[in-house]
């Protein structure tokens, strides 16, 4: 699986790599859900700079669309590190959430990013 997912510092830590597909997706949000649901934490921070390839514009928006609305989900916080290839996209799935009030923002660094889930 390109994405793994891990706690540190009392953040879910999902790193992704290479190419992530719609299933990667979902088996990561089970993770996370899994996680959330064990050890109650609320803060994600998704790295994505070592993605080269990004899944569709529907999967991203079925992704926007179930952090938005899933129980689970909408109680999170969720900071994305992207990169020149994943902004555009990421972009999207930031919009797509927002609308829909989910938590989530994209950032170009890591320390803005855990600067923002700290706040």
């Amino acid at each position: 699986m390109p994405e793994s997912v891990e706690v540190i510092m009392g953040i879910i830590w999902i790193k992704s790599v290479g190419q992530v597909t719609a299933d990667d997706l979902k088996g990561s949000r089970n993770a996370v859900k899994e996680i959330c649901q064990q050890r109650g934490l609320t803060k994600i921070l998704v790295d994505t700079t070592e993605l080269t390839k990004v899944v569709s514009l529907f999967a991203w928006f079925e992704h926007a669309d179930i952090l938005a609305k899933d129980e689970h989900f909408t109680k999170l916080k969720h900071a994305i590190i992207y990169s020149e290839q994943t902004v555009k996209e990421l972009l999207f799935l930031e919009k797509s959430a927002q609308r829909h009030g989910a938590q989530v923002r994209i950032f170009p660094k890591r320390e803005d990013a855990l600067s923002w889930l700290m706040s």
